[in-house]
Formats: structure tokens, C-alpha cells, sequence
């Protein structure tokens, strides 16, 4: 479809009207294997590509899967610890024995 743009913009003939007419001229003129031309090569180009990339991705998420769930656990015992904290200190300036 792009040498169509391209031929079009120059003042070639235009060969297809939209897209799912190339794909009917495709499918008619070489059958179903003319819809899979080109398929392997694709396969062996964007398989390391798509390797790289989901890689990257899972060995970032797990680092910050790390580091949040670190941060967040931290804050869960800073907030804990003010709360027994505060707890000891309410319970120190008023006994149970001396209530009001």
C-alpha cells in the first residue's frame, strides 16, 4: 500500500482502490498462500526484536515490583511502629490504675 501512496503522489496509476480491495486481488490472483508471502521473513526479523523488548520489560517491572513493594512495606512498619509508639505513650501518661 505505501508503493501505492508513492505512485499515486507521482502521478502513476493506482493499482488498488483501499485496502480490502488489494486484499481481494491478492487473494484472487495468488491465492491463499499470496496472503502469507512474506511471513517468514517477518517471523526471523521481529523475533529478537520482540525478545529484546519483552525482556527489558519483565527485567524492569521486576525491579520496580521490588523496589515498590520495599517501599511500601517499609512505610507499613513506619506507620506501625508510630502506632505502638503512640500507643505507649498515651498508656504511659495515663496509667489504667489512675483514670478520669
Amino acid at each position: 500500500m505505501q508503493i501505492q501512496i508513492i505512485r499515486a503522489k507521482s502521478g502513476g496509476i493506482v493499482q488498488y482502490r483501499n485496502v480490502f480491495h488489494a486484499g481481494w486481488c491478492i487473494l484472487r490472483g495468488y491465492g491463499l498462500r499470496g496472503v502469507y508471502q512474506g511471513l517468514g521473513a517477518t517471523i526471523l526479523r521481529d523475533t529478537p526484536a520482540f525478545g529484546i523488548y519483552f525482556g527489558n520489560y519483565g527485567l524492569l517491572l521486576l525491579c520496580f515490583y521490588c523496589f515498590f513493594f520495599n517501599l511500601i512495606c517499609s512505610c507499613k512498619l513506619n506507620k506501625i511502629t508510630r502506632l505502638v509508639l503512640q500507643i505507649y505513650a498515651v498508656s504511659k501518661n495515663f496509667p489504667l490504675g489512675n483514670r478520669l
